[in-house]
């Protein structure tokens, strides 16, 4: 953006008492005094009441006078210019560094338990562990305050497990258009948005005259699906998660998130396949829990299967990265 300097009065700063004490910025902390016109200057009447002419400007003479700028910022502030207020779950802010790298953002959890609002300090979505993630505040205009808040608090969701996720694996980020970490809520919104971008895919014929109230009820919505399901990379999360798990969805649910492990009958195929034995339940989809004997057990299966899909995601991206296209 160019600026333009504007024609104003020359400050002149007044050192009262000691001469050279000044703030930060370099200048008092007490007075300036703006140079005051030549009587030449003067057009017109006395007092409180006289104009004068100051750069082709009229100006009353009350306007001409020193005025004091107080510190009113408390010192133990300056202190902390490089610190940042984290709301800690007891409600009370702990002042911390503020994270110049995405490591400093897990050890944040770690060492607190609990994730700082990004946009409190939004230099952290330039890190590039954050880059490919479908991040609904970059999105198209808000038309209201609801929207705005919904599409934040998303965010933050989303920001809060892309960091757990690399606490709990000692992984980093894929930086991919990953949609494991999005809401339900956040999944129909980026399925509608690749929707309604489907002609940048040049090898379908699609019939973009025709209008639906539902994406899902325009004819294009099943190839569609199923071409992304095909060539996007992580597209089988960006649908809900099917009725029996797959190895993908066990893995990446049990060992990137916090959510306990359902007690599930696929969970039990899958951990007998690797050779490992746990009590079964009864009725599989009640109140039930797995014991401490077996949730280790399933989390070190998990955790296998979690190393196979992000050594095969990583080959696959390397592969596709040239054919990406960024909708």
């Amino acid at each position: 953006m160019n600026c333009v300097a504007m024609n104003s009065p020359t400050f002149s700063p007044s050192f009262p008492g000691d001469e050279t004490s000044s703030n930060s910025l370099g200048f008092s902390e007490y007075t300036y005094e703006k140079n005051l016109p030549a009587d030449k200057d003067k057009l017109k009447d006395e007092g409180d009441g006289a104009t004068y002419s100051v750069v082709g400007e009229t100006r009353r003479s009350w306007e001409q006078r020193p005025w004091e700028v107080k510190n009113t910022v408390p010192s133990f502030i300056h202190a902390k210019v490089s610190f940042f207020a984290l709301d800690s779950k007891n409600d009370r802010a702990l002042w911390i560094p503020i994270p110049t790298n995405f490591h400093d953002l897990v050890q944040i959890l770690k060492d607190h338990s609990v994730m700082p609002r990004f946009y409190k300090i939004p230099h952290v979505m330039g890190f590039p562990e954050f880059a490919g993630y479908p991040w609904m505040h970059r999105g198209p205009e808000h038309v209201d305050a609801e929207s705005f808040r919904r599409s934040m608090w998303e965010d933050q969701r989303m920001f809060h497990r892309i960091v757990f996720a690399s606490y709990r694996t000692g992984r980093a980020p894929l930086c991919a258009p990953d949609y494991f970490y999005l809401s339900s809520e956040g999944r129909k919104m980026e399925l509608c948005h690749l929707f309604r971008a489907r002609h940048q895919i040049v090898d379908i014929e699609w019939e973009s005259m025709i209008e639906t109230k539902k994406p899902g009820d325009h004819v294009d919505w099943t190839p569609f699906c199923a071409d992304i399901r095909s060539h996007l990379p992580m597209a089988e999360f960006l649908f809900e998660p099917p009725e029996v798990w797959g190895k993908s969805w066990f893995a990446r649910t049990v060992t990137e998130t916090a959510e306990a492990i359902l007690v599930r009958a696929e969970v039990v195929d899958i951990v007998k396949a690797a050779g490992y034995e746990i009590t079964a339940k009864k009725g599989w989809f009640g109140k039930q829990s797995w014991s401490l004997a077996d949730g280790e057990v399933i989390r070190r299966v998990a955790f296998a299967h979690w190393i196979e899909w992000r050594e095969r995601s990583e080959r696959d991206l390397e592969r596709l990265g040239s054919q990406l296209v960024e909708y």
